[in-house]
Protein backbone atom coordinates (compact mmCIF):
# COMPACT_ATOMS: atom_id res chain seq x y z
CA UNK A 1 0.00 0.00 0.00
CA UNK A 2 1.61 3.23 -1.15
CA UNK A 3 4.25 4.57 1.26
CA UNK A 4 3.46 2.22 4.08
CA UNK A 5 6.53 0.06 3.46
CA UNK A 6 4.59 -3.12 3.53
CA UNK A 7 7.53 -5.37 4.33
CA UNK A 8 6.12 -8.75 5.20
CA UNK A 9 7.93 -9.58 8.40
CA UNK A 10 7.10 -10.50 11.98
CA UNK A 11 8.86 -10.43 15.30
CA UNK A 12 9.52 -14.11 14.76
CA UNK A 13 11.08 -13.28 11.41
CA UNK A 14 13.42 -10.86 13.09
CA UNK A 15 14.31 -13.55 15.57
CA UNK A 16 15.18 -15.77 12.62
CA UNK A 17 17.42 -13.02 11.30
CA UNK A 18 19.39 -12.93 14.53
CA UNK A 19 19.73 -16.71 14.53
CA UNK A 20 21.06 -16.55 11.00
CA UNK A 21 23.54 -13.89 12.03
CA UNK A 22 25.13 -16.32 14.47
CA UNK A 23 25.25 -19.25 12.10
CA UNK A 24 21.91 -21.07 12.14
CA UNK A 25 21.04 -19.70 8.74
CA UNK A 26 23.68 -21.73 6.96
CA UNK A 27 21.82 -24.92 7.83
CA UNK A 28 18.56 -23.48 6.50
CA UNK A 29 20.30 -22.41 3.33
CA UNK A 30 21.94 -25.81 2.75
CA UNK A 31 18.60 -27.53 3.22
CA UNK A 32 17.18 -25.50 0.39
CA UNK A 33 14.67 -23.33 2.23
CA UNK A 34 11.40 -23.52 0.27
CA UNK A 35 12.67 -25.80 -2.47
CA UNK A 36 10.01 -28.05 -4.06
CA UNK A 37 10.21 -31.79 -3.45
CA UNK A 38 9.02 -34.16 -6.13
CA UNK A 39 5.97 -32.16 -7.17
CA UNK A 40 4.16 -32.62 -10.46
CA UNK A 41 5.08 -30.01 -13.06
CA UNK A 42 2.85 -27.05 -13.94
CA UNK A 43 -0.48 -27.89 -15.55
CA UNK A 44 -3.13 -25.73 -17.23
CA UNK A 45 -3.85 -22.03 -17.21
CA UNK A 46 -5.15 -19.72 -14.47
CA UNK A 47 -6.67 -16.26 -14.79
CA UNK A 48 -6.55 -14.03 -11.71
CA UNK A 49 -8.64 -10.85 -11.47
CA UNK A 50 -7.12 -8.15 -9.26
CA UNK A 51 -8.17 -4.68 -8.24
CA UNK A 52 -6.18 -1.86 -9.95
CA UNK A 53 -2.59 -1.83 -8.80
CA UNK A 54 -0.60 1.07 -7.41
CA UNK A 55 1.46 1.50 -10.56
CA UNK A 56 0.97 -1.75 -12.48
CA UNK A 57 4.68 -1.76 -13.31
CA UNK A 58 6.69 -4.91 -13.97
CA UNK A 59 10.11 -3.30 -13.52
CA UNK A 60 10.83 -3.73 -9.80
CA UNK A 61 12.65 -0.41 -9.58
CA UNK A 62 9.47 1.35 -10.70
CA UNK A 63 6.98 -0.70 -8.65
CA UNK A 64 5.49 0.80 -5.52
CA UNK A 65 3.03 -0.55 -3.02
CA UNK A 66 1.83 -3.99 -2.06
CA UNK A 67 -0.67 -4.15 -4.90
CA UNK A 68 2.22 -4.26 -7.40
CA UNK A 69 3.76 -7.23 -5.60
CA UNK A 70 1.92 -10.04 -7.44
CA UNK A 71 3.54 -8.90 -10.69
CA UNK A 72 7.01 -8.50 -9.23
CA UNK A 73 6.93 -11.63 -7.09
CA UNK A 74 6.00 -13.79 -10.08
CA UNK A 75 8.86 -12.50 -12.25
CA UNK A 76 11.69 -11.91 -9.80
CA UNK A 77 13.32 -12.99 -6.55
CA UNK A 78 14.94 -11.12 -3.69
CA UNK A 79 17.86 -11.97 -1.43
CA UNK A 80 15.43 -13.09 1.26
CA UNK A 81 11.98 -14.58 0.75
CA UNK A 82 9.00 -15.62 2.86
CA UNK A 83 7.51 -19.14 2.58
CA UNK A 84 4.09 -19.51 1.03
CA UNK A 85 2.21 -19.84 4.33
CA UNK A 86 4.18 -17.56 6.64
CA UNK A 87 5.48 -13.99 6.73
CA UNK A 88 8.76 -15.12 8.28
CA UNK A 89 11.87 -14.44 6.22
CA UNK A 90 14.17 -17.18 4.98
CA UNK A 91 16.74 -17.87 2.26
CA UNK A 92 16.05 -16.53 -1.20
CA UNK A 93 18.75 -15.71 -3.71
CA UNK A 94 20.99 -15.66 -0.66
CA UNK A 95 21.41 -19.11 0.88
CA UNK A 96 22.66 -17.64 4.17
CA UNK A 97 23.78 -14.35 5.68
CA UNK A 98 25.65 -12.92 8.63
CA UNK A 99 25.43 -9.64 10.51
CA UNK A 100 28.48 -8.05 12.11
CA UNK A 101 28.41 -7.45 15.90
CA UNK A 102 27.97 -3.71 15.38
CA UNK A 103 25.06 -4.30 12.99
CA UNK A 104 26.62 -2.20 10.22
CA UNK A 105 27.85 -4.94 7.87
CA UNK A 106 25.55 -7.59 6.40
CA UNK A 107 27.09 -10.29 4.22
CA UNK A 108 25.00 -12.50 1.92
CA UNK A 109 26.15 -15.78 0.39
CA UNK A 110 24.71 -15.83 -3.14
CA UNK A 111 23.41 -19.09 -4.60
CA UNK A 112 25.53 -20.34 -7.50
CA UNK A 113 22.90 -22.36 -9.35
CA UNK A 114 20.28 -19.70 -10.11
CA UNK A 115 19.66 -18.59 -13.66
CA UNK A 116 17.72 -15.77 -15.21
CA UNK A 117 14.94 -16.48 -17.68
CA UNK A 118 17.31 -15.75 -20.59
CA UNK A 119 19.71 -18.45 -19.42
CA UNK A 120 22.31 -16.20 -17.77
CA UNK A 121 23.62 -17.38 -14.40
CA UNK A 122 23.00 -14.95 -11.54
CA UNK A 123 26.15 -13.52 -9.96
CA UNK A 124 26.94 -11.18 -7.07
CA UNK A 125 27.54 -8.45 -9.67
CA UNK A 126 23.87 -8.67 -10.65
CA UNK A 127 22.90 -8.07 -7.04
CA UNK A 128 25.17 -5.04 -6.70
CA UNK A 129 23.93 -3.66 -10.02
CA UNK A 130 20.28 -4.09 -8.99
CA UNK A 131 20.86 -2.20 -5.76
CA UNK A 132 22.70 0.65 -7.49
CA UNK A 133 20.01 0.77 -10.17
CA UNK A 134 17.45 1.80 -7.55
CA UNK A 135 19.22 5.14 -7.14
CA UNK A 136 19.26 5.61 -10.89
CA UNK A 137 15.78 4.45 -11.93
CA UNK A 138 13.45 4.47 -8.94
CA UNK A 139 11.33 7.53 -8.10
CA UNK A 140 12.63 9.62 -5.16
CA UNK A 141 10.58 7.81 -2.54
CA UNK A 142 12.08 4.50 -3.66
CA UNK A 143 15.57 5.87 -3.20
CA UNK A 144 15.04 7.28 0.28
CA UNK A 145 15.92 4.24 2.36
CA UNK A 146 18.92 3.28 0.27
CA UNK A 147 20.45 6.75 0.37
CA UNK A 148 19.81 7.27 4.07
CA UNK A 149 20.99 3.95 5.45
CA UNK A 150 23.25 2.22 2.89
CA UNK A 151 26.81 3.43 2.51
CA UNK A 152 27.86 1.03 -0.24
CA UNK A 153 27.28 -2.44 -1.67
CA UNK A 154 30.09 -4.54 -3.02
CA UNK A 155 30.73 -8.00 -4.42
CA UNK A 156 33.36 -10.13 -2.71
CA UNK A 157 33.81 -13.48 -4.41
CA UNK A 158 30.48 -15.28 -4.10
CA UNK A 159 29.27 -12.82 -1.49
CA UNK A 160 27.52 -9.46 -1.53
CA UNK A 161 28.36 -7.13 1.34
CA UNK A 162 26.12 -4.26 2.44
CA UNK A 163 27.85 -1.55 4.46
CA UNK A 164 25.28 0.43 6.44
CA UNK A 165 25.81 3.95 7.70
CA UNK A 166 24.32 2.88 11.02
CA UNK A 167 22.65 -0.24 12.39
CA UNK A 168 19.09 -0.68 11.18
CA UNK A 169 16.87 -3.39 12.59
CA UNK A 170 14.63 -3.31 9.54
CA UNK A 171 17.33 -3.78 6.92
CA UNK A 172 16.58 -7.45 6.27
CA UNK A 173 12.87 -6.87 5.88
CA UNK A 174 13.57 -3.89 3.63
CA UNK A 175 15.54 -5.83 1.05
CA UNK A 176 13.03 -8.67 1.26
CA UNK A 177 10.37 -6.27 0.01
CA UNK A 178 10.78 -2.52 -0.33
CA UNK A 179 9.92 0.85 1.20
CA UNK A 180 6.69 0.73 -0.76
CA UNK A 181 6.04 -2.97 -0.47
CA UNK A 182 6.33 -3.50 -4.22
CA UNK A 183 9.50 -5.57 -4.28
CA UNK A 184 11.87 -2.82 -5.44
CA UNK A 185 14.90 -4.75 -4.25
CA UNK A 186 14.29 -7.64 -6.63
CA UNK A 187 17.32 -8.72 -8.64
CA UNK A 188 17.65 -8.07 -12.38
CA UNK A 189 20.36 -9.22 -14.85
CA UNK A 190 23.05 -6.56 -15.24
CA UNK A 191 24.29 -7.69 -18.66
CA UNK A 192 20.80 -7.81 -20.20
CA UNK A 193 19.59 -4.49 -18.80
CA UNK A 194 22.77 -2.70 -19.90
CA UNK A 195 22.41 -4.26 -23.34
CA UNK A 196 18.77 -3.36 -24.01
CA UNK A 197 18.32 -0.29 -21.77
CA UNK A 198 15.74 0.52 -19.13
CA UNK A 199 12.92 1.32 -21.57
CA UNK A 200 13.18 -2.01 -23.36
CA UNK A 201 13.58 -3.87 -20.09
CA UNK A 202 10.22 -2.50 -18.92
CA UNK A 203 8.59 -3.97 -22.02
CA UNK A 204 10.49 -7.26 -21.98
CA UNK A 205 11.72 -7.92 -18.43
CA UNK A 206 13.90 -10.82 -17.35
CA UNK A 207 14.11 -12.12 -13.80
CA UNK A 208 14.72 -15.30 -11.81
CA UNK A 209 11.13 -15.82 -10.60
CA UNK A 210 8.91 -18.87 -11.07
CA UNK A 211 7.23 -17.30 -14.12
CA UNK A 212 8.72 -15.65 -17.17
CA UNK A 213 7.31 -12.76 -19.16
CA UNK A 214 5.01 -13.23 -22.17
CA UNK A 215 3.09 -9.97 -22.68
CA UNK A 216 1.80 -6.99 -20.71
CA UNK A 217 -0.34 -3.88 -20.84
CA UNK A 218 -0.10 -1.65 -17.79
CA UNK A 219 -3.16 -1.79 -15.50
CA UNK A 220 -4.83 -4.19 -17.94
CA UNK A 221 -3.10 -7.56 -17.91
CA UNK A 222 0.16 -9.45 -17.41
CA UNK A 223 0.61 -12.78 -19.15
CA UNK A 224 3.21 -15.20 -17.83
CA UNK A 225 4.53 -18.71 -18.49
CA UNK A 226 6.06 -21.12 -16.01
CA UNK A 227 9.82 -21.48 -16.21
CA UNK A 228 10.82 -24.53 -18.25
CA UNK A 229 13.22 -25.76 -15.60
CA UNK A 230 13.05 -26.56 -11.89
CA UNK A 231 12.93 -23.28 -10.02
CA UNK A 232 15.34 -23.09 -7.10
CA UNK A 233 12.56 -22.13 -4.66
CA UNK A 234 9.04 -22.24 -6.09
CA UNK A 235 7.77 -24.49 -8.84
CA UNK A 236 4.61 -23.00 -10.41
CA UNK A 237 1.43 -25.03 -10.27
CA UNK A 238 0.14 -23.78 -13.62
CA UNK A 239 1.80 -23.60 -17.01
CA UNK A 240 0.26 -20.26 -17.91
CA UNK A 241 -0.82 -17.41 -15.64
CA UNK A 242 -2.71 -14.30 -16.64
CA UNK A 243 -3.23 -11.46 -14.15
CA UNK A 244 -5.98 -9.07 -15.23
CA UNK A 245 -6.95 -5.75 -13.66
CA UNK A 246 -10.68 -5.38 -13.10
CA UNK A 247 -11.87 -2.39 -11.11
CA UNK A 248 -15.51 -3.38 -10.52
CA UNK A 249 -16.14 -6.15 -8.00
CA UNK A 250 -19.38 -7.10 -9.70
CA UNK A 251 -17.41 -7.74 -12.88
CA UNK A 252 -14.83 -9.84 -11.03
CA UNK A 253 -17.65 -11.92 -9.52
CA UNK A 254 -19.26 -12.39 -12.92
CA UNK A 255 -15.93 -13.57 -14.31
CA UNK A 256 -15.70 -16.16 -11.53
CA UNK A 257 -19.22 -17.46 -12.17
CA UNK A 258 -18.70 -17.79 -15.93
CA UNK A 259 -15.24 -19.31 -15.60
CA UNK A 260 -13.56 -16.36 -17.27
CA UNK A 261 -11.48 -15.98 -14.09
CA UNK A 262 -10.30 -18.67 -11.72
CA UNK A 263 -9.46 -16.41 -8.79
CA UNK A 264 -10.57 -12.90 -7.90
CA UNK A 265 -10.17 -10.50 -5.03
CA UNK A 266 -13.46 -9.95 -3.27
CA UNK A 267 -14.81 -8.09 -0.25
CA UNK A 268 -17.03 -9.35 2.55
CA UNK A 269 -19.91 -7.61 0.79
CA UNK A 270 -19.80 -10.38 -1.83
CA UNK A 271 -19.74 -13.38 0.51
CA UNK A 272 -23.51 -13.83 0.54
CA UNK A 273 -23.76 -13.63 -3.23
CA UNK A 274 -20.95 -15.92 -4.38
CA UNK A 275 -23.26 -18.77 -5.33
CA UNK A 276 -22.69 -21.76 -7.55
CA UNK A 277 -19.28 -23.39 -7.43
CA UNK A 278 -17.51 -20.21 -6.32
CA UNK A 279 -16.01 -20.53 -2.84
CA UNK A 280 -14.19 -18.07 -0.56
CA UNK A 281 -10.56 -18.36 0.49
CA UNK A 282 -9.49 -16.34 3.51
CA UNK A 283 -6.06 -15.51 4.86
CA UNK A 284 -5.02 -13.72 8.07
CA UNK A 285 -4.01 -10.16 7.34
CA UNK A 286 -1.64 -7.90 9.22
CA UNK A 287 -3.16 -4.65 8.06
CA UNK A 288 -6.34 -2.90 8.97
CA UNK A 289 -8.17 0.34 9.57
CA UNK A 290 -6.99 3.07 11.89
CA UNK A 291 -7.81 6.75 12.14
CA UNK A 292 -5.33 9.58 12.46
CA UNK A 293 -5.90 13.16 13.40
CA UNK A 294 -4.36 16.15 11.74
CA UNK A 295 -3.20 19.12 13.76
CA UNK A 296 -1.97 17.40 16.90
CA UNK A 297 1.05 19.71 16.92
CA UNK A 298 -1.10 22.85 16.76
CA UNK A 299 -2.33 23.93 20.23
CA UNK A 300 -5.15 25.91 18.58
CA UNK A 301 -6.53 22.80 16.91
CA UNK A 302 -9.21 20.93 18.92
CA UNK A 303 -7.59 17.62 17.94
CA UNK A 304 -4.45 18.63 19.82
CA UNK A 305 -6.41 18.14 23.06
CA UNK A 306 -6.02 14.70 24.58
CA UNK A 307 -9.54 14.75 26.03
CA UNK A 308 -11.04 15.30 22.58
CA UNK A 309 -9.06 12.43 21.07
CA UNK A 310 -9.99 10.17 23.97
CA UNK A 311 -13.66 11.07 23.61
CA UNK A 312 -13.64 10.28 19.90
CA UNK A 313 -12.11 6.87 20.55
CA UNK A 314 -14.45 5.94 23.40
CA UNK A 315 -17.54 6.92 21.39
CA UNK A 316 -16.83 4.27 18.72
CA UNK A 317 -18.73 0.98 18.99
CA UNK A 318 -16.11 -1.11 17.22
CA UNK A 319 -17.76 -4.47 17.80
CA UNK A 320 -20.96 -3.30 16.13
CA UNK A 321 -19.02 -2.16 13.06
CA UNK A 322 -16.92 -5.34 12.93
CA UNK A 323 -19.98 -7.57 13.02
CA UNK A 324 -22.34 -5.42 10.99
CA UNK A 325 -20.10 -4.30 8.13
CA UNK A 326 -17.25 -6.82 8.15
CA UNK A 327 -19.33 -9.90 9.05
CA UNK A 328 -16.69 -11.16 11.45
CA UNK A 329 -13.72 -10.72 9.10
CA UNK A 330 -12.42 -7.75 11.10
CA UNK A 331 -10.98 -7.94 14.60
CA UNK A 332 -10.80 -5.05 17.05
CA UNK A 333 -7.36 -3.98 18.21
CA UNK A 334 -5.81 -1.77 20.86
CA UNK A 335 -3.20 0.03 18.79
CA UNK A 336 -2.81 1.43 15.30
CA UNK A 337 0.88 0.58 15.20
CA UNK A 338 1.35 -3.17 15.58
CA UNK A 339 -0.73 -6.22 14.94
CA UNK A 340 -1.71 -8.18 18.06
CA UNK A 341 -1.54 -11.51 16.23
CA UNK A 342 2.23 -11.14 16.01
CA UNK A 343 4.38 -13.33 18.31
CA UNK A 344 5.45 -11.53 21.44
CA UNK A 345 2.82 -8.81 21.23
CA UNK A 346 1.94 -7.66 24.77
CA UNK A 347 -1.56 -8.74 25.77
CA UNK A 348 -2.36 -5.39 27.37
CA UNK A 349 -1.78 -3.60 24.08
CA UNK A 350 -4.15 -5.87 22.17
CA UNK A 351 -7.18 -4.85 24.23
CA UNK A 352 -9.31 -2.36 22.25
CA UNK A 353 -10.59 0.86 23.82
CA UNK A 354 -13.92 0.40 25.54
CA UNK A 355 -17.16 1.79 24.18
CA UNK A 356 -18.27 4.30 26.83
CA UNK A 357 -20.47 7.08 25.53
CA UNK A 358 -21.03 8.74 28.91
CA UNK A 359 -17.34 8.87 29.70
CA UNK A 360 -16.74 10.26 26.20
CA UNK A 361 -19.22 13.06 26.85
CA UNK A 362 -17.44 13.96 30.10
CA UNK A 363 -14.05 14.03 28.41
CA UNK A 364 -15.38 16.19 25.60
CA UNK A 365 -16.74 18.70 28.11
CA UNK A 366 -13.41 18.66 29.92
CA UNK A 367 -11.72 19.42 26.61
CA UNK A 368 -13.86 22.55 26.22
CA UNK A 369 -16.71 21.20 24.09
CA UNK A 370 -19.70 20.38 26.32
CA UNK A 371 -22.37 18.58 24.29
CA UNK A 372 -20.01 18.89 21.34
CA UNK A 373 -20.90 22.54 20.81
CA UNK A 374 -18.56 24.28 18.43
CA UNK A 375 -16.69 21.12 17.40
CA UNK A 376 -16.79 20.43 13.67
CA UNK A 377 -14.71 17.66 12.14
CA UNK A 378 -14.14 16.60 8.53
CA UNK A 379 -13.84 12.83 8.17
CA UNK A 380 -11.99 11.84 5.01
CA UNK A 381 -12.43 8.38 3.56
CA UNK A 382 -11.75 6.41 0.40
CA UNK A 383 -11.61 2.84 -0.79
CA UNK A 384 -8.32 1.06 -1.31
CA UNK A 385 -8.58 -2.38 -2.77
CA UNK A 386 -11.29 -4.84 -1.84
CA UNK A 387 -11.10 -5.09 1.94
CA UNK A 388 -11.40 -1.74 3.68
CA UNK A 389 -15.09 -0.82 3.09
CA UNK A 390 -14.12 2.48 4.72
CA UNK A 391 -16.79 4.37 2.85
CA UNK A 392 -19.32 2.21 4.68
CA UNK A 393 -17.60 2.70 8.05
CA UNK A 394 -17.41 6.50 7.72
CA UNK A 395 -21.13 7.29 8.02
CA UNK A 396 -21.39 4.97 11.02
CA UNK A 397 -18.56 6.86 12.70
CA UNK A 398 -20.26 10.15 11.87
CA UNK A 399 -23.46 8.86 13.47
CA UNK A 400 -21.68 7.61 16.60
CA UNK A 401 -19.76 10.86 17.03
CA UNK A 402 -22.99 12.73 16.40
CA UNK A 403 -24.25 11.30 19.69
CA UNK A 404 -21.62 13.51 21.35
CA UNK A 405 -23.05 16.54 19.58
CA UNK A 406 -20.12 16.76 17.17
CA UNK A 407 -20.82 17.94 13.64
CA UNK A 408 -19.12 15.59 11.20
CA UNK A 409 -18.70 16.37 7.52
CA UNK A 410 -17.94 13.36 5.32
CA UNK A 411 -15.62 13.83 2.39
CA UNK A 412 -15.05 10.89 0.08
CA UNK A 413 -12.03 10.69 -2.20
CA UNK A 414 -10.47 8.64 -4.92
CA UNK A 415 -7.34 7.24 -3.37
CA UNK A 416 -4.88 8.99 -5.70
CA UNK A 417 -6.50 12.38 -5.14
CA UNK A 418 -6.58 11.85 -1.41
CA UNK A 419 -2.87 11.02 -1.27
CA UNK A 420 -1.98 14.20 -3.13
CA UNK A 421 -4.28 16.45 -1.11
CA UNK A 422 -3.31 15.04 2.26
CA UNK A 423 0.38 14.93 1.43
CA UNK A 424 0.37 18.65 0.70
CA UNK A 425 -1.67 19.39 3.82
CA UNK A 426 -4.34 21.26 1.87
CA UNK A 427 -7.26 20.00 3.94
CA UNK A 428 -9.57 21.34 6.60
CA UNK A 429 -7.50 22.04 9.73
CA UNK A 430 -9.75 19.86 11.92
CA UNK A 431 -9.59 16.64 9.95
CA UNK A 432 -9.50 12.91 10.57
CA UNK A 433 -8.27 10.51 7.94
CA UNK A 434 -8.51 6.77 7.43
CA UNK A 435 -5.40 4.75 6.87
CA UNK A 436 -4.11 1.22 6.66
CA UNK A 437 -2.47 0.13 9.90
CA UNK A 438 0.93 -1.40 9.69
CA UNK A 439 2.66 -4.72 9.81
CA UNK A 440 4.48 -5.56 13.02
CA UNK A 441 8.15 -4.72 13.14
CA UNK A 442 8.17 -2.62 9.98
CA UNK A 443 10.03 0.59 9.73
CA UNK A 444 6.80 1.98 8.34
CA UNK A 445 5.12 1.45 11.69
CA UNK A 446 7.52 3.88 13.28
CA UNK A 447 8.06 6.14 10.30
CA UNK A 448 4.96 8.12 11.24
CA UNK A 449 6.95 9.60 14.09
CA UNK A 450 10.14 10.33 12.23
CA UNK A 451 10.99 13.39 10.12
CA UNK A 452 11.84 11.03 7.23
CA UNK A 453 8.28 9.71 6.98
CA UNK A 454 7.02 10.24 3.43
CA UNK A 455 3.27 9.90 3.36
CA UNK A 456 0.20 11.86 4.22
CA UNK A 457 0.63 10.83 7.86
CA UNK A 458 3.57 13.19 7.72
CA UNK A 459 1.03 16.00 7.55
CA UNK A 460 -0.99 14.67 10.47
CA UNK A 461 1.27 16.11 13.13
CA UNK A 462 2.48 12.76 14.39
CA UNK A 463 5.71 13.41 12.57
CA UNK A 464 7.64 16.67 12.43
CA UNK A 465 8.07 17.05 16.16
CA UNK A 466 4.49 16.66 17.38
CA UNK A 467 5.73 13.94 19.70
CA UNK A 468 9.50 14.27 20.12
CA UNK A 469 9.44 11.58 22.83
CA UNK A 470 8.08 8.91 20.56
CA UNK A 471 10.27 10.04 17.66
CA UNK A 472 13.32 9.48 19.83
CA UNK A 473 12.12 6.05 20.93
CA UNK A 474 11.28 5.08 17.35
CA UNK A 475 14.72 6.02 16.09
CA UNK A 476 16.36 4.15 18.94
CA UNK A 477 14.17 1.13 18.21
CA UNK A 478 15.41 0.91 14.64
CA UNK A 479 19.04 1.08 15.78
CA UNK A 480 18.77 -1.27 18.76
CA UNK A 481 20.13 -4.79 18.17
CA UNK A 482 19.49 -6.21 21.65
CA UNK A 483 16.11 -8.06 21.56
CA UNK A 484 15.21 -7.34 25.20
CA UNK A 485 15.93 -3.63 24.88
CA UNK A 486 14.04 -3.48 21.60
CA UNK A 487 11.01 -5.17 23.15
CA UNK A 488 11.08 -2.63 25.97
CA UNK A 489 11.18 0.22 23.47
CA UNK A 490 8.31 -1.34 21.55
CA UNK A 491 6.21 -1.54 24.70
CA UNK A 492 7.01 2.06 25.58
CA UNK A 493 5.97 3.20 22.11
CA UNK A 494 2.73 1.23 22.29
CA UNK A 495 1.97 2.67 25.72
CA UNK A 496 2.65 6.20 24.50
CA UNK A 497 0.40 5.67 21.49
CA UNK A 498 -2.38 4.27 23.69
CA UNK A 499 -2.14 6.88 26.46
CA UNK A 500 -1.94 9.84 24.06
CA UNK A 501 -4.35 8.46 21.43
CA UNK A 502 -1.86 9.30 18.71
CA UNK A 503 -3.94 7.06 16.45
CA UNK A 504 -7.45 5.75 16.96
CA UNK A 505 -7.23 1.98 16.43
CA UNK A 506 -10.07 0.24 14.67
CA UNK A 507 -9.57 -3.19 13.09
CA UNK A 508 -7.30 -5.84 11.70
CA UNK A 509 -8.92 -7.38 8.63
CA UNK A 510 -8.68 -10.70 6.83
CA UNK A 511 -7.98 -10.98 3.14
CA UNK A 512 -10.57 -12.66 0.92
CA UNK A 513 -10.50 -14.34 -2.46
CA UNK A 514 -13.16 -15.94 -4.59
CA UNK A 515 -12.11 -19.25 -6.17
CA UNK A 516 -13.87 -20.74 -9.17
CA UNK A 517 -14.79 -24.37 -9.70
CA UNK A 518 -11.57 -25.10 -11.58
CA UNK A 519 -9.24 -24.13 -8.75
CA UNK A 520 -7.76 -27.09 -6.89
CA UNK A 521 -5.45 -25.14 -4.61
CA UNK A 522 -4.26 -21.66 -3.74
CA UNK A 523 -2.35 -20.47 -0.68
CA UNK A 524 -2.43 -16.66 -0.48
CA UNK A 525 0.46 -14.94 1.20
CA UNK A 526 -0.49 -13.97 4.77
CA UNK A 527 0.10 -10.44 5.85
CA UNK A 528 -0.87 -8.42 2.80
CA UNK A 529 -4.11 -7.14 1.33
CA UNK A 530 -2.85 -7.80 -2.19
CA UNK A 531 -1.83 -11.39 -1.48
CA UNK A 532 0.70 -12.91 -3.86
CA UNK A 533 1.94 -16.51 -4.02
CA UNK A 534 0.54 -16.91 -7.53
CA UNK A 535 2.91 -19.82 -8.03
CA UNK A 536 0.83 -21.89 -5.56
CA UNK A 537 -2.25 -21.87 -7.82
CA UNK A 538 -3.27 -25.28 -9.15
CA UNK A 539 -6.21 -25.87 -11.49
CA UNK A 540 -7.99 -28.86 -12.93
CA UNK A 541 -6.39 -30.15 -16.15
Amino acid sequence: MHRRRERIVTWAAMGLALLVSVGCGSTAGQQGGNAPTGEVGPVGKAVVALVPQTTGNIDPALASGGSDLPNIEALYNRLLEAPKDSPELGPGLASKWTISPDGKTVTFEIRQDVRFHNGEILTPDDVVYSMERINRVSPPRGQTYFRQFVDKVEANGNQVVFHLKEPDWTFLSTIASSPGGGGSYSIVPKKYVEQVGDDVFLKAPVGTGPFKFVSWSRQEYLELAAVDYKHFLWQPGVQHLKIVTVAEETTRLAMLRTGEADLAQISVASLKTLGGDVRPITVPNTGGLRLFMFGQADPQNPLSKLEVRQALSLAIDREAIAKGIYQGYAHTVGTGLWNPIEPGFPEWAAKPPSYDLEKAKGLLAKGGFPDGKGLKITLHNYEYGVLPLWTQVAPVLASQWGKLGIQVRLQQWEFASWSIAAGTGKLDPVSIGTHISNIAGQKGSLGDFLPTAQSYTYASGTANGAYPEIAAMAKQFDRELDPAKRDALRDNILAFDRDNVVFIPMFIQDALWGAGAGVLEYTPKPGTFQSGNMWTIKVKP
